[in-house]
């Protein structure tokens, strides 16, 4: 058994002795705005609604499909309107997010229209262009800050980086790109809305020390004949160097590198030669090109990647990690099918030590 952050859970994590489970959802509207509850919406039967989650997808991590009958469209206000889905299981209330509609497809007829949405977390919003200069000249911390309170989200957990953010950003670039920056800076992982519609970023973690959200090889969650790996270790970077060049680079280019571990297939003891991966970054010292070559390293999707499907389960986020056939592997994107019974589809990364 592998120590987990998530408590043992005997609806979630599906032991021997649970053979079913009972689950539903429900969906809650409200005015986005003014955070007026404006009761609750149903979909459309014949079309299931599904959500996903890709930490790969830039400033908008999440979408929801939605299909709803005719009173529900006619209701929705589709500039205001926010849809709040949840799953209840075991008595409990999960929440899956906050979204906000984007586009619409209306079957008309003479019954009235049904409308087939497409909605995205409110990362949209943070991922404006910006209409004045932003020189930020204390922590990446800060300055995250500093940026996303230029707009209004229902609240805001950034992890503490000790490093200084370098830069400025001029009218016409967006939030979406300042916040890449500073994710290098600060040695970030990207930012994404979480299930409870906040804005969240943490600090880069190695899925080979950090401890597991989930442990699969001890709950037997996976649904056997749904796994499917797949490598792209050929081409791999195995040394990733950050080179700034400053205005706090003085005496020359600030350089920092990470070579990635040796038992990686890829690595530059395994492979015999190195192919390296060179960034340029805004940094202020050897220590931050470090971090951010290390986090370079760590972020890379082109290790051994698996996808397989289990159950549904609410409490995935992002950057989870779980442990499966004996290894820690570090979740990419996830996606669900929001009806009973539903599955849940997972896609990993192998992490190595």
């Amino acid at each position: 058994m592998v120590y987990t952050t998530n408590p043992f859970n005997s609806y979630l994590d599906m032991p021997p002795y649970r053979g079913q489970r009972v689950e539903r959802f429900t969906y809650q509207l409200i005015n986005g705005v003014t955070e007026e509850n404006l009761g609750f919406v149903q979909p459309r039967k014949d079309q299931p609604p599904s959500l996903s989650h890709d930490t790969s997808s830039g400033g908008i991590k999440r979408r929801l499909n939605f299909a709803l009958g005719v009173s529900d469209t006619t209701d929705i206000n589709p500039i205001t309107d926010r849809i709040l889905p949840s799953m209840i299981i075991g008595a409990v209330t999960y929440p899956l997010g906050r979204y906000m509609f984007s586009n619409e497809l209306d079957v008309i007829s003479t019954g009235g229209s049904r409308g087939t949405f497409t909605l995205l977390d409110e990362g949209f919003i943070i991922d404006q262009v910006i209409d004045r200069a932003y020189s930020p000249t204390s922590s990446v911390r800060s300055a995250i800050t500093g940026l996303v309170n230029q707009v209004t989200l229902p609240g805001v957990d950034i992890e503490a980086s000790p490093y200084l953010a370098k830069g400025s950003l001029n009218p016409g670039q967006t939030r979406g790109q300042a916040l890449d920056a500073y994710a290098t800076q600060g040695d970030y992982f990207s930012y994404w809305m979480d299930n409870h519609g906040l804005f969240r970023m943490i600090r880069t973690i190695d899925p080979a020390t950090a401890p597991a959200q989930f442990d699969w090889d001890e709950n037997k969650m996976v649904i056997r004949d749904s796994i499917q790996k797949t490598s792209d270790v050929l081409n791999a970077p195995n040394r990733f160097v950050v080179v700034s060049n400053s205005g706090a680079a003085v005496n020359g280019p600030i350089v920092g590198a990470y070579d990635v571990p040796a038992s990686a297939p890829f690595s530059i003891q395994q492979r015999g030669f190195t192919i390296t991966k060179i960034v340029d970054a805004e940094v202020t010292t050897s220590d931050q090109a470090a971090a951010a070559a290390r986090a370079e390293g760590i972020k890379q999707t082109v290790y051994d990647r698996i996808t397989l499907e289990t159950p549904l389960d609410p409490r995935h986020d992002s950057y989870d990690v779980i442990r499966f056939l004996g290894d820690s592997w570090l979740e990419l994107s996830w996606s669900m099918q929001l009806t009973p019974g539903g599955t849940m589809s997972h896609t990993m990364r192998k992490a190595y030590t």
